[in-house]
């Protein structure tokens, strides 16, 4: 099997496409499971998919933004409430807002004037599926427990 960082000379695209055959090589049984974690049918998140949602979120003001847009429900938030709660500047917002759209961790849509951001729950899903996968390796004592760390964030309050 190939290995993504085998030839020191590679480009960053090559990279990326070596990594994405390797993924791709995965086991029928695991992939039809990751497919079955996908309310919409929708393709299963392969490794570039989760760099560049991993990368959207390893920003402060990004992070601020989804993780409000995740708490505001499908409802969403317009542009100029995030900018407020999150205390971030409308042109750079404006950014944050595209890259955490084009990892598909949000999505908008337009209501009279406004663009209403809200989070893309199945693009959540998806991640939290990928980085989930194969983190008990058979053995569900090692990551059973966010079955009940999921359910105790999801009570009322």
């Amino acid at each position: 099997m190939p290995h993504a960082f085998t030839h020191p000379g590679c480009l960053p695209h090559q990279h990326f496409y070596i990594i994405r055959n390797i993924e791709m090589k995965r086991d029928d049984s695991a992939m039809s499971q990751m497919r079955m974690d996908s309310p919409d049918g929708r393709a299963p998140m392969f490794l570039p998919d989760a760099v560049e949602a991993l990368s959207a979120l390893a920003h402060l003001h990004r992070l601020a933004v989804f993780r409000l847009l995740v708490q505001a429900g499908p409802d969403g938030l317009p542009a100029g409430e995030i900018a407020r709660e999150v205390g971030a500047l409308p042109n750079t917002l404006s950014t944050h807002l595209t890259i955490l759209a084009q990892a598909g961790l949000i999505q908008s849509r337009r209501e009279g004037r406004s663009i209403i951001y809200s989070a893309d729950y199945d693009g959540m899903r998806r991640l939290l599926a990928f980085l989930v996968a194969d983190c008990c390796a058979g053995r569900p004592e090692i990551c059973g427990f966010l079955t009940g760390m999921a359910a105790s964030f999801c009570e009322p309050r």
